[in-house]
């Protein structure tokens, strides 16, 4: 897009020197060559809304185009990387600095050496201090990324996507700086200023699926490309959000792809549970949740909803069947009230199928036993009684 403008800067630049008078074409010489400078010298703002380094890469301005090239190279360490003619001094240095070792360690060491109030430098350090939270969840460091947050927002006077990512990672994934609905507002924040930013789309899409917030979720899609950004969690939330509005063919086309290009078998066992949990009847239910653990079947969750389906079905037909997959339900930590209590009716049905089973016949064939037996000695006793008196006689 910028470089599309520049192209048509130049071409009305042109335009204007060829129609003018000899005055004006001196006045819109010095001014068209001002205007191509500063066209072609992009800002570096663009590091902090780009999230692609491949993309700065191309950049014009040198800083940007270094910068990328390190960081690719640091990331990878599978291409070499250029320091190009007119690059900040303090990148430089940075680049420069211990040149041999690039463990994390080595290249956060700078910072503590090297004080400097530049945009460059804020850049770098934010860029090293979220890459080392991210790996060691050092509460030590979170300071100094949300004042590196506030110190650039402050010099562009805007909340920009990479600074927001920075203290987003910390208040969704830390235990002790917890605070998703924060995050999730500076989320939304940067998706409504950079919808086609593909890192914001797909941190703020899986923010609303864990979230279960599906208000943004047409508008999401809206930006979504398929082919360049194929994240299957992302489609899992569309697929989730589709079927709470009630957009069941929507939600069908996007399992169809999804199915058909996974090779996650997590994955595609959350797809059968989402239509399975939004299925119109108890049939359905058991179908969908069959085939989720067809795919999965450590998942406890489907397995208690599969037993949970069943038993509604027929209490009677298939009392086995859902005791089994409530049993297994609790092994792997699936335990609502709603399993509990029917799994407890099941199990003291079968204590009582069991009982009348086997031991109300022990009991009886026992009891006849006894009494057989006591007629029997009864009579024996009699018996000799009687042989005893015609003996004495």
């Amino acid at each position: 897009m910028c470089y599309n403008l520049n192209i048509l800067i130049i071409c009305l630049g042109i335009l204007l020197i060829i129609i003018g008078g000899e005055e004006m074409r001196k006045v819109l010489f010095l001014l068209f060559s001002l205007i191509i400078i500063f066209s072609f010298s992009s800002d570096f703002k663009r590091f902090f809304v780009e999230m692609d380094l491949n993309e700065l890469v191309d950049d014009q301005n040198p800083d940007l185009k270094t910068l990328s090239s390190f960081l690719i190279y640091w990331n990878n360490h599978s291409s070499d990387y250029n320091v190009y003619p007119n690059t900040n001094e303090y990148i430089s240095d940075f680049i420069s600095f211990d040149d041999t070792q690039l463990a994390m360690v080595n290249k956060m060491n700078f910072f503590d050496n090297n004080e400097s109030n530049s945009i460059q430098s804020y850049a770098v350090e934010l860029y090293f201090l979220d890459v080392y939270w991210r790996r060691t969840k050092d509460v030590h460091i979170v300071d100094r990324i949300i004042e590196l947050n506030n110190l650039i927002n402050s010099y562009y006077n805007e909340s920009l996507p990479r600074t927001s990512i920075a203290v987003t990672n910390i208040y969704w994934n830390s235990n002790i700086f917890t605070d998703r609905d924060q995050a999730y507002e500076l989320m939304k924040t940067q998706f409504e200023k950079f919808p086609d930013n593909k890192e914001v789309l797909n941190i703020f899409t899986n923010m609303s699926y864990t979230l279960k917030k599906t208000e943004y979720a047409d508008i999401l899609f809206e930006y979504y490309d398929l082919n360049s950004n194929y994240n299957e969690q992302t489609i899992l939330y569309f697929i989730y959000a589709f079927l709470e509005n009630g957009e069941t063919e929507r939600a069908k086309e996007l399992s169809n792809i999804l199915l058909n290009r996974s090779t996650n078998q997590t994955n595609k066992a959350k797809t059968f549970e989402f239509f399975g949990d939004y299925a119109n009847n108890l049939e359905e239910k058991v179908e969908y949740y069959q085939q989720s653990i067809s795919q999965k079947f450590t998942n406890g969750s489907v397995l208690g909803k599969l037993g949970v389906s069943l038993y509604q079905l027929d209490p009677e037909k298939y009392a086995e069947a859902s005791r089994a997959y409530l049993n297994s339900a609790t092994a792997y930590g699936y335990t609502p009230d709603s399993v509990m209590e029917i799994l407890s009716k099941l199990r003291w049905r079968l204590i009582f199928k069991n009982f009348f089973i086997f031991m109300v016949p022990f009991i009886l064939i026992t009891g006849f036993g006894i009494y057989f037996i006591i007629k029997w000695e009864r009579w024996k006793r009699d018996d000799d009684l009687g042989k005893h008196i015609l003996d004495n006689n």
